[in-house]
């Protein structure tokens, strides 16, 4: 618990930097595939993801926000993107509840697009799910966004 809380702290003491170097070791390249990234900022996670998206195969589907209110506040009252860039094939997380099964953070992968509507499998509940066009609303504005 000491090394995880100096850690945080950004101030880890030798003995901390030596247990964090006591665990360095090779991975398989089945676990670094599959292992959760955690960054310390949105915007770290966005950058990630495009590059991550990019360099899939396939047909880029471009989801562009249709937008009310103050751009002021735009990007820092919600927590949903303005441009949403989709593939077939990629994991995505619902951001919001969409009834009492899909769930906020539940992770499902995009199966197929129709003009501007997103089919999505959810393997946890084995379902693919059309999602709709879903209204943020925010102190400031409305942010239209799938």
């Amino acid at each position: 618990m000491k090394a995880v809380h100096e850690t945080s702290q950004g101030v880890p003491s030798p003995e901390t930097c030596c247990l964090l170097k006591n665990l360095a070791r090779p991975l398989p390249e089945t676990v670094l595939k599959n292992s959760v990234k955690l960054f310390s900022t949105n915007e770290l996670v966005d950058d990630y993801n495009r590059d991550k998206l990019l360099q899939f195969p396939g047909a880029l589907l471009e989801l562009k926000s249709h937008d009310e209110g103050k751009k002021y506040y735009y990007s820092s009252d919600l927590l949903a993107p303005r441009m949403l860039w989709l593939k077939i094939g990629v994991p995505v997380i619902l951001l919001r509840n969409l009834s009492d099964v899909l769930v906020n953070g539940m992770l499902g992968e995009v199966c197929d697009f129709e003009g501007q509507r997103v089919w999505v499998h959810f393997p946890s509940i084995q379902k693919k799910v059309s999602i709709e066009k879903f209204r943020f609303e925010g102190k400031t504005c409305m942010h239209g966004l799938y």
